[in-house]
């Protein structure tokens, strides 16, 4: 890649990260299930960099306090 293309990918990153989670070394964009895939710079990334969009499904958290095992 150039100089250039480094630096788009780059300020990409940067403008993906505010929306979904990145994971620049393997290439993976991730987002929960039922994500419109819409964003322009999603797209960018995805045709311009053979970036791979992977669905999961978000997890609830227990919440504190409610174990019953305590």
């Amino acid at each position: 890649m150039t100089k250039k293309e480094h630096r788009r990918r780059y300020r990409l990153h940067a403008k993906v990260r505010l929306v979904v989670n990145l994971i620049p070394r393997q290439r993976t964009i991730s987002v929960p299930y039922g994500y419109e895939a819409s964003n322009k710079y999603i797209l960018e990334l995805i045709n311009r960099f053979q970036y791979n969009l992977q669905f999961h499904i978000p997890m609830e958290s227990p919440k504190n306090g409610n174990n019953k095992n305590d």
